[in-house]
């Protein structure tokens, strides 16, 4: 028996003998109802070939197979506890959360129970390859309480990914940064034994989150997991939910688990201010649902851009405030003045949580404290706001702004349209 041939019960064999010996009858209620013939021809081969022992009436692993289990179950709640503090030394600098990045973190409770479900009710032995897809927080919680694997944290949003970084494991735990719209790097094609991801709720990014996970995991016998949005999201919700199993059984992916209300989420900063602008006081009442499927890793898709969203936008932290610039239609080599427009926040109306809400038209720099400015002159505005961030001052940033455009470009009155545009920066911003 060599890797090629191992089946999905040699692995439900070497999962449960994992955790401890045991006899045939054990084994066989353990085996999600493998007929005892096929399991005893099962053991006999894993015997002949060194992967498990018999002695007296039990089977156990042999000597020769490492066994993750043993220090992921003797040392859970100790390296629970370290999970926890390695947890608060990133909360203590990581910015507030972006409506724009779908940044719903997980709750203590509902990250243990997540972990919990994938990595004691997983029907595969404990993964030697992990890699989250758009979840970095619980991604970074998860890699302490595997100290054997190797864990890969995946994310498009490189703050969040720096707020990480000198936190975890840097021998273990390697951080990507990484959007899920453009092809995965070849490198990482095959490499995850469990693949997991906390996608924005609409249809079309499970069916691209779900296709970087089959990806991960081509080639290998695998869990992959993610959370669902439950039957009342949407008035539609039933109907996309069917959507999304149909789409991981095309992927060649078998439900094995399905916990409802397990996904327990904080609420974001963002998503409190657009409550309250309709009278609501409500926090913490986000919940999802979680779908464990197997995979075979048979299915190697095309390793293509699937672009979704039709604006690009850069980033920058100020403090512990995400701001976010689109990137606008403009000619890169042309100065065009920078001005600002127009203001949204709670008191002017701003733009619920949902993607398809069409007052996100009218922002072009957007917040985490849900602050919108419609601009024009994004790449001078751009060198303004970097500018803002970095304490320059007025000509220190025009100087700037004249060396990221052609000679001659720009006027010597843009250094007045800097001053103008750093002081209601100052008004929109500086306090936040």
């Amino acid at each position: 028996m060599n890797s090629s041939n191992k089946t999905l019960a040699y692995f439900a064999v070497m999962r449960a003998l994992e955790r401890e010996p045991q006899n045939f009858r054990q084994l066989l209620e353990g085996c999600h109802s493998l007929f005892p013939d096929q399991l005893s021809s099962l053991l006999n081969g894993m015997v002949e070939n060194h992967f498990i022992g018999k002695r007296d009436e039990e089977y156990e692993l042999d000597a020769s197979v490492y066994n993750r289990w043993r220090r992921l179950h003797a040392d859970w709640q100790e390296n629970l506890d370290r999970a926890y503090e390695l947890l608060s030394a990133i909360m203590g600098r990581i910015h507030l959360p972006h409506c724009l990045d779908y940044e719903w973190w997980f709750s203590h409770s509902g990250r243990e129970k997540i972990a919990e479900i994938l990595l004691h009710r997983n029907p595969l032995p404990v993964p030697e390859t992990i890699a989250f897809l758009g979840s970095p927080l619980f991604g970074a919680f998860v890699s302490v309480l595997v100290p054997e694997s190797r864990v890969y944290i995946l994310d498009k949003s490189k703050t969040s990914l720096d707020a990480i970084d000198g936190s975890v494991d840097a021998d273990r735990v390697k951080l990507i940064h990484y959007n899920a719209e453009d092809p995965l790097p070849k490198e990482m094609i095959g490499i995850a034994d469990m693949a997991f991801f906390d996608p924005p709720w609409y249809v079309e990014y499970y069916d691209l989150f779900m296709r970087r996970c089959v990806q991960l995991s081509f080639g290998r016998y695998s869990t992959v997991s993610f959370v669902l949005f439950p039957i009342l999201t949407r008035p539609t919700s039933l109907q996309e939910r069917k959507q999304v199993l149909e789409s991981a059984t095309s992927y060649g992916l078998s439900l094995i688990v399905m916990e409802s209300h397990v996904a327990h989420y904080l609420t974001p900063h963002f998503e409190q201010e657009t409550l309250k602008q309709k009278g609501i006081d409500a926090k913490n009442w986000r919940r999802g649902d979680l779908a464990v499927f197997v995979s075979e890793g048979a299915m190697l898709l095309e390793n293509i851009v699937q672009r979704l969203e039709k604006d690009e936008w850069m980033e920058i932290l100020i403090g512990k405030v995400k701001i976010k610039l689109r990137v606008k239609d403009e000619n890169p080599d042309v100065y065009i003045a920078p001005q600002i427009l127009g203001v949204r926040d709670k008191n002017s109306g701003f733009p619920s949580v949902s993607r398809r809400d069409p007052l996100r038209s009218e922002i072009d720099i957007w917040t985490s404290t849900q602050r919108g400015l419609k601009i024009k002159g994004y790449k001078a505005m751009w060198k303004i706001v970097e500018g803002f961030k970095n304490n320059l001052t007025s000509a220190e940033i025009f100087e700037s702004i004249k060396q990221s455009l052609p000679a001659g470009a720009v006027p010597d009155s843009a250094l007045q349209d800097v001053e103008n545009v750093l002081l209601q920066l100052r008004q929109h911003i500086s306090k936040e």
